[in-house]
């Protein structure tokens, strides 16, 4: 006598799409808008591969120097030629093998990292007796 058996295997496989998110320090409170010429601004780089390799990382910022600080984080100075008052669009796209992300770009205004110059001439103020008053 032949017995047959029959066995069935289920095995659910799950997928993480890739994602990433650029994260910039925080100023008042809210994400910082701007960068000075002459400095620089350090932004956090989240990447989710879904275990798979590493990804790859090609960031888009004309008028900028991108450096790596290990891990997740990433140093951005404009270049000396930036124009006062201009803004730099920065972005990066993430790859995996032949998937790719990119993140939406961020505008920063750049302002002058010089120091105000000293005014000319002398302040004076004569108290009136009132602290209340618009004076």
């Amino acid at each position: 006598m032949v017995y047959r058996y029959v066995r069935t295997i289920t095995k659910t496989v799950t997928r993480t799409d890739l994602s990433a998110s650029m994260s910039l320090p925080l100023y008042g409170g809210n994400p910082q808008t701007f960068i000075c010429k002459g400095g620089d601004i350090n932004v956090t780089l989240n990447t989710n591969s879904g275990g798979c390799s590493s990804p790859s990382i090609m960031w888009n910022a004309p008028n900028c120097t991108v450096t790596s600080l290990g891990s997740n984080q990433y140093n951005i100075t404009p270049l000396s030629s930036v124009v006062v008052g201009s803004n730099v669009n920065i972005s990066a796209t993430v790859s995996v093998g032949t998937c790719s992300i990119t993140i939406p770009s961020v505008s920063l205004k750049v302002y002058d990292s010089q120091a105000p110059t000293l005014p000319n001439g002398y302040l004076s103020y004569t108290y009136d007796g009132d602290f209340c008053t618009a004076d």
